[in-house]
C-alpha cells in the first residue's frame, strides 16, 4: 500500500521484485513522467507514480519521501514498448521497471474478497487509468487497487506522445 494525501493505493505485491526508500529526486525525467537509472549493470526506465496519479486523479506528491518499487517488466516483448535513451540512443532494458512514488509505503496482506469492483458507471474509465477495485476498511480512508502495468504503459505512451509533439509541433 502506498499512502498519498487523497487516498491509499494498493499494488499487487507479486509484481514487485524489491523496493528501496530513497531521498531526493535524482530520477526525474524531462517532463517528470519518465527517466532512466542504472540497475544491475543495465539501464532501466523509471516511471513516476506521483505524476500519473496527479495527472489522472489530482493526487499530490508527498515532500521528502521517495520509494522506488522495482516491478517485473517484459524485456523487449509486449506489453512494454522498447525505449531509447535520448542522450546517447542506447537501449533501455524493460525487464525491470522502477516506479517512483512519494507516498508512504507499507506492506499489507489482504484477501481478494476485501476488494470491491468499482461502480459500473465509472469502471471502464477508471480501469483505463489503472484503477481496478476499491476497498473501504473500517477506521481508514478509501483504498484503490491500482494496476502498475497499466500505469507503466500509460506513462510510456504519454512520454512518447509528448516527445513526438515536441519534435513535430504541427501535429
Amino acid at each position: 500500500m502506498i499512502s498519498y494525501p487523497g487516498a491509499d493505493y494498493l499494488v499487487n505485491r507479486e509484481e514487485v521484485i524489491s523496493s528501496i526508500y530513497h531521498g531526493g529526486d535524482p530520477y526525474r525525467g524531462e517532463n517528470g513522467v519518465i527517466g532512466a537509472m542504472a540497475y544491475n549493470q543495465k539501464t532501466i526506465p523509471v516511471i513516476s507514480l506521483d505524476d500519473h496519479l496527479g495527472l489522472h486523479f489530482g493526487e499530490r506528491p508527498v515532500p521528502d519521501r521517495e520509494a522506488l518499487l522495482f516491478i517485473r517488466g517484459s524485456g523487449g516483448a509486449a506489453p512494454f514498448p522498447r525505449i531509447k535513451k535520448k542522450s546517447d540512443g542506447g537501449e533501455v532494458d524493460t525487464s525491470v521497471i522502477a516506479v517512483r512514488a512519494s507516498g508512504a509505503a507499507e506492506i499489507l496482506s489482504l484477501p481478494l474478497r476485501e476488494l470491491r469492483p468499482l461502480p459500473r458507471g465509472v469502471r471502464k474509465v477508471l480501469a483505463k487509468h489503472g484503477l481496478l477495485a476499491v476497498r473501504f476498511p473500517a477506521g481508514r480512508r478509501i483504498q484503490y487497487f491500482i494496476d502498475l502495468k497499466t500505469v507503466i504503459i500509460l506513462s510510456i505512451i504519454h512520454h512518447h506522445n509528448r516527445q513526438a509533439g515536441n519534435e513535430n509541433p504541427d501535429r
